[in-house]
């Protein structure tokens, strides 16, 4: 029982400070973001690595961790 009212507390000190614990929180892409991720994958097609090395750069100066495959560019928040 008491376990619990302090989750709850804690839940709602969070809350109250704009924090958002749920896994995955935060990882939303916006639009600017997502721009950068698709030029930046261009660039690896095209072979213009200094490029995409440039636009990792702004990627990760921006707090996004990014790991390339495959599939292209994928991003999370670190």
């Amino acid at each position: 029982m008491a376990a619990g009212r302090r989750a709850r507390t804690a839940a709602l000190l969070c809350a109250v400070l704009g924090l958002d614990l749920r896994p995955g929180a935060g990882d939303e892409v916006d639009a600017g973001t997502a721009d950068l991720v698709r030029r930046r994958d261009e660039a690896r097609s095209a072979r213009l690595w200094d490029e995409a090395d440039a636009l990792r750069g702004q990627l990760e100066a921006s707090g996004w961790l990014v790991e390339d495959g495959a599939d292209g560019t994928r991003i999370r928040r670190r």
